[in-house]
């Protein structure tokens, strides 16, 4: 794949050119679509607007797992008015699904309503 061109390896923390070539799709969208301020990853200027709304944005979240072929990575997205989340968007690349939610609504995988496990102790869950 052209992507996995590697541009900086910091250990478990890798640069990409495909980080920087989707953080670009990625605020030319928000950009046109919104005038919120934008926080990404592969940005320089990491300013939280407090009283206003922000989209967070890791446009490759994984990118260690995608520079070895680990088809565990996806593009995240999330909108925040301060410090308080609003709205969370996740699109995994490898299988097309998106993950949708907003804060006191439901959450979705593509269009079906999803749900948090009911499980209530942490010795009978499972963290993958």
């Amino acid at each position: 794949m052209k992507y996995k061109r590697l541009e900086e390896n910091l250990g478990k923390e890798v640069k990409l050119t495909a980080d920087r070539e989707l953080n670009s799709i990625m605020l030319q969208k928000l950009k046109k679509l919104s005038s919120f301020n934008i926080l990404s990853e592969e940005n320089d200027e990491k300013v939280l607007n407090q009283n206003d709304y922000n989209w967070i944005l890791d446009p490759l979240d994984g990118s260690f797992n995608y520079s070895r072929g680990i088809p565990l990575y996806c593009i995240s997205l999330g909108l925040w008015i301060g410090n308080e989340p609003i709205l969370g968007v996740i699109y995994d690349l490898t299988e097309d699904d998106i993950y949708h939610g907003i804060i006191g609504e439901n959450a979705y995988k593509n269009k079906k309503q999803i749900s948090v496990s009911r499980v209530n102790k942490s010795s009978d869950a499972v963290l993958c």
